[in-house]
């Protein structure tokens, strides 16, 4: 987590301070309630996150605090008696845009660790992020990175298929660099005076996002991306 606050701090010099862990014994009775062990993932950032992520939006609008998640549990019986699949672990709650918001329970497990509610009966829980703390890092980049510019574009598509893949490989030929929590639900890249992000959740419409230090570059690569992408300003 400390390396969350250093990426954070030269854009929010308080963040440490916004953040608010919890404590070994309320982990305890976490995992208790579950039924469950903890990824270390997980316990991570409870003991750094456990009662605030300083404004990080990570399961949406759906409270992260480890009291709501204990007092979840606890209503339900557990994961077992709440149906929770065998896989999955509760770490975001009593949400309105996405209800819940779940973490692999084996990080051996290959590919996507972060799951939330879907959006359809088709897909009960779908991908969110390849890992727990790639979500951290592209949260704080799309709040405090894109956002330290002072121009940016916004694009997007009535259309639904995926296009993060073919977003990262148009952005790589116009000289981008990916960061490395770019997954396949979010590309995250930056070149000389600008930072890209390209978001598409299951099912749903892509963003992208250019922000730069000219209006006029961000207009003309904007313009490069969206035409190859297919989207439409916004």
């Amino acid at each position: 987590m400390h390396e969350l606050i250093r990426y954070i701090s030269p854009y929010n010099p308080t963040f440490g301070s916004e953040i608010r862990g919890a404590s070994t014994e309320e982990i305890r009775l976490l995992q208790k309630a579950a039924g469950r062990a903890l990824p270390f993932a997980y316990r991570t950032f409870l003991l750094s996150m456990g009662h605030g992520t300083g404004g990080l939006p990570l399961a949406f609008d759906a409270s992260t605090d480890i009291s709501d998640t204990t007092s979840y549990y606890t209503e339900l019986g557990g994961a077992r008696n709440a149906d929770f699949p065998e896989q999955y672990l509760l770490i975001g709650c009593m949400g309105n845009a996405v209800e819940e918001t779940y973490i692999s329970s084996s990080e051996e497990a290959p590919g996507t660790q972060v799951f939330h509610t879907g959006f359809d009966l088709n897909t009960p829980y779908a991908p969110y992020a390849r890992s727990l703390r790639g979500l951290l890092f592209r949260l704080a980049f799309h709040r405090y990175r894109i956002t330290a510019f002072p121009h940016a574009v916004e694009y997007s598509s009535v259309r639904r298929h995926p296009i993060v893949n073919k977003a990262a490989n148009a952005a790589r030929n116009l000289g981008f660099t990916a960061l490395w929590f770019s997954d396949e639900i979010s590309y995250c890249g930056e070149r000389e005076d600008l930072a890209l992000t390209i978001n598409q959740f299951y099912a749903d419409s892509p963003l992208m996002v250019l922000a730069g230090e000219h209006a006029q570059e961000c207009k003309t690569v904007g313009k490069r991306l969206a035409k190859e992408l297919d989207l439409k300003k916004i």
